[in-house]
């Protein structure tokens, strides 16, 4: 157990973008490569982080979601802000699926997250669906 903790201490990055938050990006420093794509509703920020892409989902300025792919998971306290709570406190070992590779979906009363993978292939994503623009589903979110 303690491995597992000390491995995704170790995997965890950095991350910038904060659920219902402002975009972190506008402001990203230089060493970072942000990628950003403008969709009909909502823009998506993507940005490189040693071994992790985190992208955030922005409407009105706003982050709505948030999802990451890479080697490790990031800094789920700082990725969640306000919503950190509401995560842990629906979060159980019983929602864990085992496999080859491990699925986990947490369903609080204002947060959604989705986390898959196995180690050093890992992806998830979070969203708010009460900052989501109408007419977008948790499909376009990946």
């Amino acid at each position: 157990m303690f491995k597992l903790i000390f491995l995704i201490f170790i995997f965890s990055v950095h991350a910038q973008a904060t659920l219902g938050e402002r975009s972190a990006y506008a402001k990203a420093s230089a060493d970072k490569q942000v990628r950003s794509t403008v969709k009909s509703l909502y823009s998506v920020n993507e940005v490189q982080e040693q071994y992790l892409t985190i992208r955030e989902y922005v409407y009105d300025g706003i982050v709505f979601a948030v999802t990451w792919a890479g080697a490790g998971r990031p800094n789920l306290n700082e990725l969640l802000g306000k919503y950190f709570a509401d995560y842990e406190d629906h979060s159980s070992p019983a929602q864990k699926v085992q496999g080859m590779r491990s699925h986990r979906q947490i369903r609080g009363n204002e947060v959604i997250v989705e986390v898959s993978g196995q180690m050093r292939s890992m992806q998830g994503k979070a969203y708010a669906p009460a900052l989501m623009p109408k007419g977008v589903t948790s499909d376009e979110i990946y």
